[in-house]
């Protein structure tokens, strides 16, 4: 008689069925919950951790106000993208790898770990725009735009673990303010490390 024992020395053995079939019992459940809760390396990024509640965009005001670059070797998976704008009708672009000169109007944030029992910091820039002037972070140019969206008050982009950052590589957010109204804005950006792309 063939029995199957626990692979770690417990005594345990493996159940059968009635008609010879191994019982097996399994739990699933998403890459970016797993990195989070095993290895604490899933974070967030916003507006909000400048100290600055939400942007101010006045009528007719424009421009980047958010980019995100991963600068680690292993593959950065951006999850999530939130927007909360206080009315709807802006246009909101997501851009490519925008290139950097020398940034103007920045100001720039540690993303926030949200394994509470982690002490890894992401290794990666965030620039968000200070305020200082209507038109955004200046010295980024050209990219690519892979998304418009005429934005609701809200707007959740769950990309699925379709957007990848290798190393160097950057995301950007536009806004531009065609609402005719001052405009409070706030964005974030949750994402986490690919554990397949760890060295």
């Amino acid at each position: 008689m063939v029995v199957l024992d626990d692979g770690k020395g417990t005594g345990v053995s493996a159940e059968v069925n009635s008609v010879n079939q191994l019982r097996i019992r399994s739990t699933t459940h998403t890459e970016e919950h797993w990195v989070s809760e095993s290895v604490g390396d899933t974070y967030v990024a916003s507006v909000g951790a400048t100290g600055i509640d939400s942007l101010t965009f006045l009528t007719t005001e424009s421009g980047d106000v958010f980019q995100l670059i991963n600068n680690n070797t292993t593959n950065m998976v951006v999850s999530l993208i939130a927007i909360t704008a206080s009315a709807p009708g802006g246009i909101l672009t997501l851009v490519k790898n925008k290139i950097q000169g020398t940034l103007t109007q920045n100001t720039q944030v540690t993303p926030t770990n949200l394994n509470f029992g982690s002490a890894k910091i992401a290794n990666a820039t965030v620039n968000v725009w200070d305020e200082t002037n209507g038109n955004g972070i200046q010295g980024l140019s050209g990219g690519i735009v892979f998304r418009t969206i005429i934005t609701p008050s809200t707007f959740f982009a769950n990309t699925a673990g379709t957007l990848v950052l290798p190393q160097g590589t950057s995301l950007t957010i536009n806004y531009n303010n065609i609402t005719g109204s001052t405009i409070e804005f706030e964005c974030g950006v949750r994402f986490y490390y690919d554990t397949e792309t760890t060295q």
